[in-house]
């Protein structure tokens, strides 16, 4: 796997690209900074199978972009460094009740402004991955597996390799919230998604 070369994308930014926020018990909970803790975890269980892992930010970073060029930056680094793979790490909200992972793909061509590209071998390999990743950080943490689903988010429609977006868990839930923002089970949720990724990759 040394060959391989492996983007993790930490979703949102520090201002136009802003993620979600959920206060339960007075404790805040924020989506961008809980991205960027299981990213660099997720980096330090690839690097240590072998892998080259390249960070669209780094912990750091303190961009404020819009989100339109957040997003299209996040594609054009992907793209250009000629990426065998791409995985963007993101928290959910919704109701106070919902629980588990799910993780993204897209089966839509790209859009024009990259190329309008379309490979069904990437779909194969995206839609594949991302059933795994689901189903080994839910078994991992004791969640909910919400599965694999389609979607047309930009950075895994249009980037040219195989890409997934994971949503983690729901931080609008409480429990899940918590779950979350631990450490220990941050790692756990790295290395589900490093061992489903080692397995095809």
């Amino acid at each position: 796997s040394s060959s391989k070369v492996i983007v993790v994308d930490a979703g949102h930014n520090y201002g136009g690209d802003d993620g979600a926020y959920a206060t339960h018990g007075g404790i805040t909970y924020c989506e961008r900074d809980l991205n960027m803790q299981v990213a660099v975890k997720l980096q330090a269980k690839l690097e240590a199978k072998g892998y080259t892992v390249l960070m669209t930010r780094k912990p750091s970073d303190r961009e404020t972009v819009p989100v339109t060029q957040s997003l299209t930056n996040r594609v054009n680094m992907a793209n250009n460094f000629g990426a065998d793979f791409f995985v963007s790490i993101h928290h959910n909200t919704a109701g106070s009740a919902a629980m588990g992972v799910e993780t993204y793909y897209s089966s839509a061509a790209q859009d024009a402004d990259f190329g309008g590209g379309y490979s069904t071998e990437r779909l194969a390999k995206s839609k594949d991955l991302a059933a795994a990743v689901s189903s080994n950080i839910a078994s991992a943490v004791g969640t909910n597996n919400r599965g694999a689903r389609d979607s047309k988010f930009k950075v895994v429609k249009n980037t040219k390799m195989p890409a997934i977006l994971i949503e983690t868990g729901f931080i609008t839930t409480p429990q899940e919230a918590k779950r979350c923002a631990d450490s220990n089970s941050q790692s756990k949720v790295a290395k589900a998604i490093a061992d489903a990724i080692s397995v095809r990759y």
